[in-house]
């Protein structure tokens, strides 16, 4: 079959796009020039019907449709490009860079070096939504371009809307701080500072749980809103996952925050896990599907309204440990998400603190590309699990390497969880920012896991942060009341294991 060729002209996307969202964003991103594309046809697997383009691949197969960009007036620029797909039956490729495609190729004409950056991956179906791929020409005098859409190695069917395709500047996904700003807080949140406590167990809370932490000296608690935390693509029915967090409100208004009160504990709300999950590369899903983002805020919306004016209630945790690393759709990055979720909520509860966390899991070193976000009262939180070959030896695999702590051969030591840490400390005093340990831990088999926890807290106190240890009696591997040999040894409970004390002495520090 010969090769074909067409001519269009990209049109600005459609303000109705935004139109639907509640506190839709202002991203301030830039419309580029948009060029006059010709679109190039595959031989087989591809067909035009007016400017809707499809890829119909019954079996294992390439088809790509091309077209070849004069980009030099987008030299120097992040170039952002959006369209609008849909997909039906789409196999998982057998590598990550194959399958679904929407994918600029960028030569470097001087350098002579070629990349390939693309969409994040879909597959199975879905209906019409957009998809972002994004090119960095900051440092490429002379680019040669082509983007091109359609399957690679892969089966299925997609078509692509052309109509909707435009490019606007974007911004890498990882934009180093050097904001010097300052954090705004009232003195009611720093007269509350610091806060020690636990994560909350995966289930129903029980009053004794409150208390019992209550009596360790214990005064903050991290309420998980958490199912299906290890499934891949989970929560992915939008009204039913709003329903469900509606239960959990339910859960805390009537058993966890009366429980907490009475023992003298305050209480994180932490949305810890996202509508539409975390893909198959672990990132949240709703970063690329404005259906999940809406759901995200609608989630947050009903959340403030129910817990706004309840006592006891230390801040919002907008969402656990997060993870971005492609580009997302406008406004709907890792910290754009979250700064719209907080200006809702101020819109309906003014007072209570808001949490944002990192990327990469709520990593210490995503500190810094961490942006701040401009409103009171908002808390930086990270996750402390460094070094993770020692916290989580033997968890989740299948072959056990004991590690102990301090480790002078691996430079395991205080100042190694320092260095660590360094991030978090520099974006805390560049911004004069309230930060928060919302996890950290070490397995229960850990050898000198009561000298790493104390390392740690010493650290957290040093610097004035807020802390709380997962977790209280969710898994026995984590749980401070048990003692355990090693992976596939029974757990044993102990009052008297050097982690549990470590705490126990914290909870009781001035």
């Amino acid at each position: 079959m010969k090769k074909t060729f067409w001519g269009i002209v990209v049109l600005f996307r459609s303000a109705t796009l935004f139109g639907a969202l509640s506190c839709a964003p202002e991203t301030g991103d830039a419309p580029l020039s948009q060029p006059v594309l010709t679109w190039q046809m595959p031989a087989a697997g591809a067909s035009r019907t007016g400017n809707r383009v499809t890829v119909d691949l019954p079996q294992k197969g390439t088809a790509m449709v091309t077209a070849v960009i004069d980009a030099q007036a987008w030299t120097g620029k992040v170039v952002r490009a959006v369209i609008r797909s849909r997909g039906s039956d789409v196999a998982r490729a057998e590598q990550h860079w194959l399958g679904y495609k929407f994918m600029f190729h960028c030569h470097d004409a001087d350098a002579k070096t070629d990349v390939w950056p693309g969409a994040r991956p879909e597959q199975g179906s879905w209906d019409w939504k957009e998809t972002v791929a994004q090119v960095d020409l900051r440092q490429v005098a002379h680019p040669r371009l082509t983007l091109s859409l359609g399957l690679q190695e892969t089966s299925g069917s997609v078509a692509f809307d052309l109509d909707s395709l435009v490019f606007e500047e974007g911004e890498p996904v990882y934009v180093t701080d050097t904001d010097t700003s300052k954090c705004v807080y009232t003195e009611r949140l720093r007269s509350r500072l610091p806060r020690r406590g636990f994560m909350s167990p995966s289930g129903p809370c029980k009053p004794d749980d409150l208390a019992t932490i209550g009596s360790w000296g214990a005064n903050l608690f991290r309420y998980q809103i958490v199912r299906d935390w290890h499934a891949r693509n989970a929560n992915a029915d939008c009204g039913e996952y709003l329903r469900w967090v509606d239960s959990k409100v339910d859960h805390l208004l009537e058993v966890v925050l009366p429980s907490a009160r009475k023992a003298g504990v305050d209480v994180v709300v932490d949305l810890h896990v996202a509508p539409g999950g975390r893909g198959d590369d672990c990132d949240l899903n709703m970063f690329y599907d404005r259906r999940y983002a809406e759901t995200f805020l609608e989630a947050w919306r009903r959340i403030a309204a129910r817990c706004r004016g309840k006592s006891g209630i230390w801040g919002y945790d907008l969402i656990n440990e997060p993870m971005q690393d492609h580009a997302a759709l406008p406004g709907c990055d890792l910290v754009g998400l979250q700064e719209r979720a907080a200006r809702l909520i101020r819109t309906i509860d003014p007072e209570t603190p808001i949490i944002v966390e990192s990327n990469n899991w709520d990593a210490p070193e995503a500190f810094a590309t961490l942006r701040k976000i401009d409103l009171p009262d908002i808390i930086y939180q990270a996750h402390m699990y460094k070094p993770i070959e020692y916290t989580h030896q033997g968890v989740g695999s299948g072959t056990w390497k004991p590690r102990r702590y301090p480790d002078a051969a691996q430079g395991w030591n205080r100042d190694f969880l320092r260095r660590e840490l360094q991030a978090v400390r520099d974006f805390q005093l560049r911004h004069d920012a309230i930060v928060y340990i919302g996890e950290f831990s070490a397995i229960a088999w850990a050898e000198g896991a009561g000298e790493y926890l104390t390392d740690c807290i010493s650290l957290f106190e040093e610097y004035g942060w807020s802390w709380s240890y997962h977790a209280l009696r969710e898994w026995s591997g984590w749980s401070v009341e048990h003692v355990c040999e090693g992976p596939n040894h029974p757990f044993v409970y102990n009052p008297d294991n050097p982690r549990w004390t470590a705490l126990r002495r914290a909870f009781r520090a001035p």
